[in-house]
């Protein structure tokens, strides 16, 4: 029947055309045989786009044909050949409706499914979209790895040519085809580095937008998505050179401040103004103390919270044979405590160094620690997507902490998590740990020539 799930297995049963169990994330004959796979897949019947056409006699019977030569009212169908633009959205949507969780580029923002119709209009777009998908299925075992590398070089090149073009570079697609490709890259190396130098154009192309005025044109996931990428970089990565107002330039485009609302009162929300606003108080915590202590305050007090529904979350995703759903919660609220825990932690050593409470924030810390530990194990099943904050998490909290043992356990948490790529991520924390305090000197100074 067309457009129903003819079968339902992993790529490796299918390929191989044995049964499959369909467990997640790891069916039992790839487990048994060291294979690696990626959960079950429904194949859909494919759908051909056709035009009809009016052509003499096509359905006429032959033994009338000559009686009705004249009539000229027969039909054929005429397949037309499917445009570059129809083959990559076609190969892309195939690779969007995975439905294992690890792997669903939805999580990588909820504007995935609109890129297939911008393909037309941007051949940089186009060509990064392809690029994803060849890595996608590379990653998979389910592709040839030496073209999606290929692919991924010619998604750089048409990215470099769109942005040396006025007409393209300030466009949406533009900046859309470099985060796609960005995404392609994480997909490649797994667990590694973000790349800095995409999101610092992404952020450049996004400030000349709110200037010319074409930030209507993006949609507010999109700047969402955005958003908080860029933030969540430039409070722990100092390499991020951004206008100090930029995120908070662009929080009214994706919420509009509340009318009558003052910057105190945008200071003490919890969401996107204050969070945009703590680069800039952790770049002078003695002059922006008293917002610093204020923050931490207001987003320590969602902790109980976020606890409370990932142990709901966690006891829903243990019980046998869980559902999909169940599963997309727990990751869901893994990657909503882990984000407020780095903030607060972040908040918390900025904090401490002018007011520390008579030693009470200093305990918290442990708490921290003791949170972010748990979620990297909980976390592991997600791979690589799906927890694609984790292993930030983990080197944001181990920067800030002091020397001691809950420091050394939340390494050897990262170095489980992670493996080889570890040495990359510690240097980042130490490079993190660095700067924060040559921060405090320099707000340190600043406030001494002030008196």
């Amino acid at each position: 029947m067309p457009g129903v799930a003819h079968v339902k297995r992993c790529d490796q049963c299918r390929q191989s055309k044995k049964k499959c169990d369909q467990v997640e994330p790891v069916c039992g004959r790839c487990e048994r045989l060291g294979l690696r796979c990626g959960g079950a897949v429904v194949n859909r019947f494919k759908f051909i786009p056709e035009k009809f056409e009016r052509t003499p006699n096509a359905l006429v019977p032959r033994n009338n044909r000559e009686k009705c030569e004249k009539m000229k009212t027969g039909l054929i169908i005429a397949q037309t050949p499917p445009s570059e633009s129809m083959k990559v959205a076609t190969k892309f949507i195939s690779v969007l409706e995975s439905p294992t969780i690890s792997y669903d580029l939805n999580l990588l923002g909820n504007f995935f499914k609109t890129l297939p119709q911008r393909l037309d209009s941007s051949p940089a777009l186009r060509t990064s979209v392809g690029a994803l998908t060849d890595m996608y299925r590379s990653t998979r075992g389910q592709g040839d790895s030496t073209l999606a590398l290929r692919h991924q070089g010619t998604a750089m090149k048409d990215i470099r040519e769109a942005l040396q073009n006025p007409a393209e570079a300030h466009t949406p697609n533009t900046v859309l085809a470099i985060y796609v490709v960005m995404m392609s890259q994480y997909l490649l190396y797994e667990i590694d580095l973000p790349s800095v130098p995409h999101l610092q154009v992404i952020a450049y192309l996004l400030e000349d937008a709110m200037k010319k005025g074409w930030i209507k044109d993006f949609d507010k996931d999109m700047l969402l998505c955005f958003y908080f990428g860029i933030m969540w970089e430039a409070m722990a990565n100092h390499e991020m050179t951004l206008d100090p107002q930029f995120l908070e330039s662009l929080a009214p485009y994706i919420t509009p401040i509340p009318e009558g609302a003052t910057e105190q009162d945008l200071d003490r929300s919890p969401g996107i103004y204050s969070l945009g606003r703590m680069p800039r108080w952790l770049s002078n915590p003695i002059l922006y103390h008293k917002q610093i202590s204020e923050a931490y305050d207001m987003y320590y007090a969602l902790l109980p919270t976020l606890r409370k529904a990932l142990s709901t979350t966690r006891a829903a995703r243990e019980v046998p044979n869980a559902p999909f759903e169940a599963r997309k919660a727990l990751s869901r609220v893994l990657v909503q405590h882990s984000m407020m825990t780095v903030v607060c932690a972040l908040l918390n050593k900025a904090a401490r160094r002018v007011d520390d409470r008579d030693g009470k924030l200093l305990p918290h810390m442990t708490d921290f620690c003791n949170d972010v530990i748990m979620m990297a194990k909980l976390s592991v099943e997600f791979k690589p997507i799906a927890s694609a904050t984790m292993p930030e998490t983990i080197i944001d909290v181990w920067g800030v902490m002091d020397p001691g043992p809950e420091k050394d356990s939340l390494e050897a948490a990262l170095w489980e998590y992670c493996g080889q790529t570890t040495p990359k991520w510690l240097a980042r924390a130490e490079k993190l740990a660095w700067c924060m305090e040559e921060q405090y000197l320099l707000s340190l100074e600043v406030a001494k020539l002030k008196i």
